[in-house]
């Protein structure tokens, strides 16, 4: 799927049934043991980029303190762990701001979360990773700042996206 403004996003499944409830647990259950499932579904959606860094898409500050954890680094990190030649680039803050969650799609593509840089830009294959993508506006965010700060190439990973038509994932059982 590509979004307005050419960003290219890759999802691994449907962001219903199974997808979103494993979504569920894993940010609002404390289930991170369950980014391991969510990675490996990633992985093959990832395709062929044996050298590229993950970039995870930041959490506003308040949620990563409410939560003590921060799902989108998770699944980066789990994502290198399995591809070789892959790594973490933390290079993106945001500052809070309304939650996306729950807000409509008008309100969220016209005020999107405030995202700079934190650290150098990184080189070469570029992608964020994120939970869920629904309106894309928090991704183009930190796309548009890395595009800006000189990385040429961005595209965008994701467990699951809230466009998708059918359940991929249905048939699966999340026991961590």
């Amino acid at each position: 799927m590509t979004l307005s403004g050419g960003l290219e996003v890759v999802s691994a499944a449907a962001y219903e049934g199974a997808a979103r409830k494993l979504v569920a647990m894993m940010k609002y259950g404390s289930r991170i043991g369950l980014a391991k499932v969510a990675a490996g579904r990633m992985l093959p959606a990832l395709g062929a980029s044996p050298r590229a860094t993950m970039v995870p898409v930041p959490p506003a500050p308040a949620r990563e303190r409410a939560r003590g954890f921060d799902t989108a680094h998770i699944l980066a990190r789990m994502i290198t762990v399995r591809a070789p030649g892959c790594e973490v680039g933390q290079c993106l803050v945001r500052r809070d701001g309304p939650r996306q969650v729950g807000r409509r799609r008008a309100a969220r593509l016209s005020d999107p979360p405030h995202v700079r840089m934190s650290a150098r830009a990184p080189e070469g294959d570029v992608w964020l990773v994120d939970d869920v993508v629904t309106t894309g506006a928090t991704l183009k965010s930190c796309a548009d700042v890395l595009l800006g700060a000189g990385v040429s190439e961005v595209r965008a990973l994701t467990f699951a996206w809230a466009g998708l038509a059918e359940d991929s994932f249905a048939e699966t059982s999340f026991e961590a």
